[in-house]
């Protein structure tokens, strides 16, 4: 009989290492130690189950995720590097630097950090922005690229490359399922994940159509995962829902209006004057905040009001005063 998966709070979730310089995606070594590509540092660490951090290899660019591949080295996805920007104490990246050339996908020897370039080129045509790979029992690999929208079919022992498939909203990240005939990918500018069904070594197809419609319509493992997570880390989403965008906001349950004003930015928190808030399907009921507010729908609600999950909120507040 088999039973729900069962997952911790945020007490038994502890920070392993910090002072890292931007980490993405890494990959678990067979000693339990993980070692983490650093974007804004070029280089690949390796964090150790006691915290410690050492450099693994300086790979320049900016190193955007890596994999195990079947010769035993790290794989490394360089997106060829980014300018990073400071705010709220937080880091994060503004653009290309100057002299951006491209992506190059990366073999690292773990044990001597010798750095070489497997890839610049796929087709013909220079790698962009890549972002993450995932290897097949076959020892080739699904390589995310961003920026050109495609994800590419690599074969390190070969030394082949090509698209395996292209027209792509930003695929961000790639995972296969545990028997290797789905590949899941995550649309960055879509805001969706994709499956394909793969019916040969770096050979994708569109899902069959029953399949497809239940992964489209149905409520996939994923949405389930998250659900289970949100609910047992106590996190709630709220929105903010304007003419050209909306976004959904996590925060803790129980959390008031001035912490929702916060997460979405700190001079927003600082001068907060009140919150108008919505349920969001009675604004998509309505179809506008007027027509909301004209069927009695939306309130008024101070700094002290806990956010509950779904509300909508636009915040008034009073922007803070030149030079301060």
């Amino acid at each position: 009989m088999s039973s729900s998966p069962e997952f911790v709070g945020r007490d038994k979730v502890r920070t392993l290492a910090s002072g890292l310089r931007f980490p993405e995606g890494g990959s678990v070594d067979s000693d339990g130690s993980v070692v983490v590509p650093e974007i804004e540092g070029g280089a690949l660490v390796r964090v150790r189950p006691d915290g410690t951090v050492a450099t693994v290899a300086e790979v320049g660019g900016g190193a955007n995720g890596c994999a195990f591949g079947p010769d035993g080295a790290v794989y490394v996805c360089n997106s060829g590097g980014y300018v990073f920007s400071a705010a709220d104490g937080l880091r994060f990246p503004t653009g290309i630097p100057e002299g951006y050339e491209g992506g190059t996908l990366q073999r690292v020897d773990p044990a001597t950090g010798t750095v070489e370039a497997a890839f610049t080129h796929s087709e013909g045509v220079r790698l962009g922005g890549l972002n993450d790979l995932v290897f097949d029992v076959h020892g080739g690999g699904y390589l995310a690229d961003t920026t050109e929208h495609k994800i590419h079919y690599v074969d390190p022992a070969a030394g082949t490359i090509r698209v395996a498939v292209a027209g792509l909203r930003g695929p961000n990240g790639a995972g296969l399922s545990p028997d290797g005939t789905r590949l899941y990918v995550s649309e960055t500018y879509s805001d969706r994940v994709r499956a394909f069904a793969v019916t040969g070594p770096g050979e994708l197809a569109e899902l069959p159509d029953e399949e497809a419609a239940a992964f489209r319509d149905g409520a996939s493992a994923l949405d389930d995962i998250v659900r289970r997570l949100f609910a047992a880390l106590e996190l709630i989403s709220f929105f903010t829902a304007g003419d050209k965008e909306t976004r959904a906001w996590t925060l803790s349950r129980g959390e008031d209006a001035l912490a929702a004003a916060g997460a979405i930015h700190t001079d927003i928190a600082n001068g907060f004057i009140r919150a108008e808030v919505i349920r969001w399907d009675d604004l998509v009921a309505s179809g506008s905040h007027a027509e909301a507010a004209r069927r009695g729908l939306q309130r008024l609600e101070g700094k002290g009001y806990l956010v509950e999950d779904g509300d909508v909120l636009n915040i008034r507040f009073s922007p803070p005063r030149d030079g301060r």
